[in-house]
């Protein structure tokens, strides 16, 4: 049984939702099927959340937006972020790296996610 559709499994039932087993044999089809939806939610958070890091950005150093312009009229903000990484770890009777792995962008003044990468 995969991972992934165990977990999925788990949390379906857990809700109360119908038919929690055909996660454990369905996973991958139902993962392909809302990848691009969650997709689209991803980047629209991540979108909201750099446009509220610009804010509180402007906001505390009191700086309007009007003073930090682009040639192309754009405004140019240098906003504070924190960026971490890792990468999966996996072993066959020694340990080996893998090679996929994550990353992501912190806010320091939101405290959100800006950015989210995966590495493969």
């Amino acid at each position: 049984m995969e991972v992934g559709g165990k977990h999925a499994a788990i949390l379906t039932a857990f809700l109360n939702l119908p038919d929690a087993t055909k996660w454990t044999w369905q996973f991958h089809v139902l993962e392909n099927f809302d990848y691009d939806a969650i997709q689209k939610v991803k980047n629209s958070s991540q979108d909201e959340a750099v446009q509220e890091e610009v804010s509180e950005t402007v906001n505390k150093n009191n700086n309007p937006i009007d003073q930090h312009l682009l040639v192309e009229e754009l405004p140019l903000h240098r906003i504070q972020a924190s960026y971490d990484m890792g990468w999966q770890v996996h072993s066959s009777g020694g340990k080996y790296g893998s090679t996929t792995g994550h990353g992501l962008l912190v806010g320091t003044l939101t405290k959100k996610v800006l950015d989210s990468v995966m590495y493969n």
